[in-house]
């Protein structure tokens, strides 16, 4: 996109969304006030049937990525990134909760998209390869506001390719490049941070819930700064999930078996 000018709808309620016009750099205004929605709608009534265009892409994290490693993770993106109101609580309704990093990140699409199906799509597979909450592909999505956020904005310039992720998943880079980077259960790949020097498997016992930041395993990317994360794989049970935002490799461990499993 060559202007900083976004669309998007805002509302008091839970319909009635109006479309607004803003720079980029000013949207955390509305963020902090309003419910707020990527898609506009034909008269202002929020349901898919009625998706109207989206420029925007908004991922919600409750897990599986720290505030700290999101802020890596999109940096090259034009991105904002806003904590929500369950940002490090402990309690909710009367109950402890664990304490975690909430947070979604805003970024733009290279393009309007104007068809529902391929914001469904695309939508889809950005949450699968950021490990993101899935009910944000819904296309009559809308979110609260946070009035007391805490706000980030990234130095990049770069926008979500829509002709890249709105290629259907069972196609996708995401199951090609599970053999590029080969993890099996004999695999002496060695992956390390800062703190550790693993193989898959001994990583796969240590991860919890916790996305931690690696060097990227890919033995053609020399990787000085750690530019890749691991964490547990929300869409397949008991594997572990690998991705680097640099080179775009992907891996999950134990490595992908069936074509039943990699269409799921």
């Amino acid at each position: 996109m060559k202007s900083n000018k976004i669309q998007l709808s805002i509302s008091k309620g839970f319909q009635e969304f109006i479309p607004v016009s803003l720079d980029f750099n000013q949207l955390d205004i509305l963020t902090c006030s309003k419910n707020y929605s990527a898609i506009t709608f034909k008269n202002k009534y929020r349901t898919h049937k009625n998706f109207q265009e989206a420029s925007l892409c908004i991922l919600d994290f409750d897990e599986n990525l720290t505030l700290e490693d999101a802020k890596e993770l999109f940096s090259e993106y034009k991105a904002l990134i806003v904590t929500t109101k369950s940002h490090q609580k402990t309690s909710k309704n009367g109950k402890k909760i664990k304490k975690q990093d909430k947070f979604r990140v805003i970024l733009i699409f290279s393009k309007t998209i104007k068809d529902y199906m391929t914001y469904r799509t695309v939508m889809k597979n950005l949450t699968i390869k950021y490990n993101s909450d899935k009910a944000c592909f819904d296309a009559a999505r809308f979110f609260y506001p946070n009035p007391y956020q805490k706000v980030w904005y990234s130095k990049g310039n770069k926008t979500i390719d829509i002709n890249i992720e709105q290629i259907d998943n069972v196609n996708s880079s995401l199951y090609k490049n599970t053999r590029t980077i080969k993890i099996d259960k004999n695999d002496p790949l060695l992956i390390d941070n800062m703190n550790n020097q693993l193989v898959a498997s001994e990583w796969a016992q240590k991860i919890t819930n916790k996305t931690i930041s690696i060097h990227c395993p890919n033995e053609e990317h020399e990787d000085v700064h750690p530019s890749a994360f691991i964490s547990k794989s929300k869409k397949y049970e008991n594997k572990i999930y690998i991705y680097c935002h640099k080179c775009g490799q992907i891996g999950i461990y134990p490595k992908l078996t069936t074509i039943q499993e990699k269409i799921q």
